[in-house]
């Protein structure tokens, strides 16, 4: 039983995770650069300001809600 409650832990993990980076991306975004600002570091800072931050954001997203779908048919199938 406690087997199960790992493997439904980590697929809500991947489907929250994926779900926060494919529908908040641009406040992933906003929040990098005011973190760069507030910290003063300018490592990436032309690419956390660019639009391909936030498709691989939510491409990042989509890959992880597809493992989580991909783990919850390992579930049920095995």
């Amino acid at each position: 039983m406690l087997k199960h409650l790992y493997d439904i832990a980590s697929i809500l993990l991947f489907f929250g995770v994926g779900l926060y980076c494919l529908l908040g991306a641009k406040r992933m975004q906003r929040r990098a650069i005011e973190a760069s600002d507030k910290y003063n570091r300018r490592l990436f800072r032309g690419y956390i300001r660019s639009r391909s931050y936030v498709v691989v954001a939510r491409i990042t997203g989509v890959l992880s809600i597809g493992i989580a779908l991909l783990l919850l048919f390992l579930l049920f199938r095995g």
